[in-house]
């Protein structure tokens, strides 16, 4: 997994603004680099909506909102809310849905002895953005295969530069032109190379050269933004990845997969916005591509208090 490289980077992801629709970016902390330090200390985004991704350079530290140094910090984001420190290559990342100067720092000696602590700054309310998603996805090779990407967001967004990864395979960008994509509409992408019965998908964020510090490859890690893998267990290509990156909840776990489905069937989101990893995935007995999905019958039983809808 690659790592910023010190420094600040800040990028526009390629979520086009368009009329009455907000850009969506990326600004990029390291952590433990220089030694018991945020790197940037004062980061500053352009809207509420943005992200930022903090990437640990060395063991044993947190990122934790708010100002007195303890575990739980004040309750806005914590990489490690249970208590303990993350190690290097764990990506932690915040959704901004705030404005202000939001401080942080990390727990534990740093902060008593180290005075480690940073601030992102976010401007006045900005307008909503889109959040876009993998929301079905049929691998049996019976029917036609397919990936289904959905905007779950409040914004019309741009899925232009987008990329998608099968079964841990380098990423490619089904949507080269401006691909606009209203809240709650979704896209397909037919018989993408590489789906099988067993493995994975991985949304990317676009990758613009330059955007972190001394890379230039456009498979970087850190810009998975969804995941989700099947099979008879987990372990799938790019888990390890995935399960490093928080939003603040971990958008996958060690070791789940999805419902294994039958031919014939696919397997769909039926989460809320905020659920990831396996809990928010059930197998569907009627695939529905570009259509909603079928979350009120699905081949295997809710678990209780799931909710049976789509979107938020």
């Amino acid at each position: 997994m690659r790592t910023p490289a010190g420094g600040f980077a800040f990028t526009l992801a390629a979520l086009v603004a368009l009329t009455g629709t907000a850009a969506a970016g990326e600004v990029f902390v390291s952590v433990g680099s220089p030694p018991y330090s945020f790197d940037p200390k004062a980061a500053e985004v352009l809207y509420r909506g943005d992200v930022v991704i903090w990437t640990w350079a060395s063991d044993q530290h947190t990122v934790t909102s708010g100002t007195n140094g303890s575990v739980a910090g004040n309750g806005i984001f914590n990489s490690n809310p249970a208590g303990g420190t993350r190690n290097t290559g764990t990506i932690f990342a915040w959704k901004t849905d705030r404005e202000g100067a939001i401080q942080y720092y990390s727990a534990g000696t740093d902060f008593s002895l180290h005075n480690m602590k940073g601030t992102i700054s976010v401007p006045g309310a900005g307008p909503p953005v889109a959040d876009f998603r993998i929301n079905e996805v049929r691998f049996d090779g019976v029917g036609s295969n397919f990936v289904e990407i959905a905007n779950l967001g409040d914004a019309e967004g741009d899925l232009r530069e987008f990329r998608l990864g099968i079964n841990g395979g380098a990423p490619f960008t089904p949507w080269t032109t401006s691909t606009p994509l209203l809240p709650g509409a979704a896209v397909v992408v037919p018989e993408p190379a590489g789906l099988a019965n067993q493995g994975s998908a991985a949304l990317y964020a676009p990758f613009l050269a330059g955007s972190l510090p001394g890379t230039g490859g456009a498979a970087d890690t850190t810009m998975i933004v969804d995941y989700v893998e099947w099979g008879p267990s987990g372990g799938q290509p790019l888990e390890d990845a995935a399960i490093r990156i928080i939003f603040p909840t971990q958008i996958w776990f060690a070791g789940e997969f999805a419902p294994q489905a039958a031919a014939g069937h696919s397997i769909v989101r039926c989460g809320t916005l905020n659920d990831y990893g396996s809990a928010a995935w059930e197998e569907s007995r009627t695939p529905t591509p570009g259509q909603s999905n079928d979350c009120v019958s699905p081949a295997r039983r809710m678990t209780w208090g799931r909710l049976k809808i789509q979107y938020r």
